[in-house]
């Protein structure tokens, strides 16, 4: 058999954990973990909407503070923060119909309207 050579290797001491290394204030993080971020913005954002339900015949366009929010129908409706808005029902067949409404937490709304044709 051939002669092994000493090893030459030195063991490396095993350090302490991190933390208990730096013993100065921990950081607090400034967002939660992306698990809780994900479960809790969603559960934050559904209170904090109110619905407002649409029903415009034959139909019309919704517009929501000035931007376009769809046709209804088929959509019959769009989640709003409390608060004032200005909802506008536009239809090229008719002037546009303007309601300016308050919302509150936990009371939804329902808006209907059936435009009428212009007259020459």
């Amino acid at each position: 058999a051939e002669p092994v050579a000493p090893s030459t290797e030195q063991p490396i001491p095993h350090a302490p954990p991190a933390a208990a290394s730096t013993p100065g204030p921990r950081q607090q993080p400034t967002q939660p973990p992306p698990a809780e971020r994900g479960a809790a913005a969603p559960a934050r954002a559904a209170a904090a909407q109110v619905a407002v339900r649409v029903n415009v015949r034959p139909w019309g366009e919704v517009v929501v503070n000035g931007v376009a929010r769809g046709v209804s129908p088929p959509l019959t409706e769009v989640a709003l923060a409390p608060g004032r808005h200005l909802i506008e029902f536009r239809n090229p067949a008719a002037p546009p119909k303007r309601i300016e409404l308050t919302l509150r937490n936990g009371q939804p709304v329902t808006l209907s309207h059936q435009f009428q044709e212009r007259t020459p």
